[in-house]
């Protein structure tokens, strides 16, 4: 018929069981000025609501209610208004409740992996801002929003079926200069972190060796350096965009590293400083659209002696400066291969450029207008084969990206 337990100023309790919950009489416990009171593990105890005993406990700073049956994470806990971390891991929280953390004030470490979380709200999403540790591993998050990389936070996403990053949710943001390294604990089909401030791409990436098949990195502060050796082993890699980034090495090329992308079939390099490609663009076995337009300096290579066939199809060329059709893309194997071609440069000569295209190879060409207006002094020239793409000013659409 125990009704008060006191133990205060303990100086080696640091641990209170569970099981003074099974006590029927027992109405307090006073743990004032021992490390207990500051700090209690009650995992495994079958909880699914605040016991009384619990919420008297009003000086605490972590609170360990991992493995037990919480539903939701109750309304109650916030009279512990001194928490900095909470361990909800190996619940069945679906996400309901989780707002009333958001009013902890001090709170700074969350844990509520092993649960069945599919979204957070705005409330949730907010407060994230402010915990420097979040634990969401093994839940059913499908898209990450950008308050788990923002500010920079210490992140487990490992366990979710996140198969790629909303493109929408992650670009115009801060995310950089590394890229969160939560994301490589998730098997990621597509990676996009548009408009952001990435500059180093890290060896960490090859981490999705197995999955990655879409890397978007367009308008960050990429460089030749940020692509590391290991940037080649990305065997699965099939649509490359690194446009708006200042990635050309000093001779002018893309970094080595991207020439070794066995699988790639697209690559967007547009704006990015390039003069003078390597001859081994023509020998990627799967590339197939190539965008190199706004390269003002841009120079086409001759392909390699002895080379006969190419993979690629369809060639953008636009706002660079050539004056009329590069000679590569007028013999074989590129004039065999190509089914589109775009190219518009300063004082380029449209009608002989027309003339030079139709006569060796098997596209029709004509002047197209402008979608983004150009000088007065540039001519925009686009070519197709009539019997693969429909005819008309749309974009081409070879692949489904």
């Amino acid at each position: 018929r125990l009704q008060r337990i006191e133990a205060r100023n303990c100086a080696h309790l640091t641990h209170v069981s569970p099981l003074v919950t099974t006590m029927p009489t027992l109405t307090a416990i006073l743990l004032d000025g021992s490390p207990a009171s500051l700090s209690l593990s009650w995992r495994g105890a079958g909880l699914s609501t605040m016991h009384p005993l619990l919420l008297q406990q009003t000086a605490l700073r972590e609170l360990d209610l991992s493995d037990n049956a919480f539903e939701a994470v109750p309304p109650e806990i916030t009279k512990l208004s001194r928490l900095t971390a909470v361990n909800f891991t190996s619940n069945i929280l679906n996400g309901t409740g989780l707002d009333t953390l958001a009013a902890l004030p001090d709170l700074t470490r969350v844990s509520i992996a092993h649960n069945n979380i599919v979204n957070l709200t705005e409330v949730t999403l907010r407060a994230l801002r402010l915990w420097s540790f979040v634990d969401v591993g093994h839940n059913a998050i499908v898209n990450p929003p950008i308050e788990f990389f923002v500010p920079t936070k210490q992140l487990r996403l490992a366990g979710n079926p996140i198969l790629e990053t909303n493109r929408d949710e992650l670009e115009y943001k801060v995310i950089g200069p590394e890229l969160p390294p939560a994301l490589f604990e998730v098997p990621l089909r597509r990676l996009s972190v548009r408009n952001n401030l990435v500059a180093n791409i890290g060896d960490a990436i090859g981490r999705l060796v197995p999955t990655l098949e879409h890397l978007m990195l367009f308008q960050n502060v990429l460089s030749e350096a940020s692509f590391p050796p290991s940037f080649a082993d990305l065997d699965n890699l099939v649509h490359l965009e690194v446009s708006s980034n200042r990635i050309s090495t000093a001779d002018g090329d893309l970094p080595a590293a991207i020439y070794d992308l066995a699988s790639l079939r697209k690559l967007d390099a547009v704006c990015c400083g390039l003069s003078n490609l390597s001859p081994r663009l023509y020998q990627m076995p799967n590339l197939e659209f190539v965008q190199l337009a706004h390269n003002p300096g841009l120079v086409l290579p001759p392909v390699p002696e002895g080379q006969t066939e190419t993979s690629i199809k369809y060639v953008n060329l636009n706002r660079n400066a050539f004056a009329t059709v590069p000679t590569v893309l007028l013999e074989p194997p590129l004039a065999d291969s190509l089914l589109w071609l775009s190219i518009s440069g300063e004082n380029f000569d449209i009608d002989a450029g027309i003339a030079a295209v139709e006569a060796a190879t098997s596209l029709e060409c004509y002047e197209t207008a402008h979608a983004v207006p150009l000088p007065d002094d540039y001519n925009l020239m686009e070519c197709r084969d009539p019997s693969v793409v429909p005819p008309a000013h749309a974009p081409p659409a070879p692949i489904d990206w």
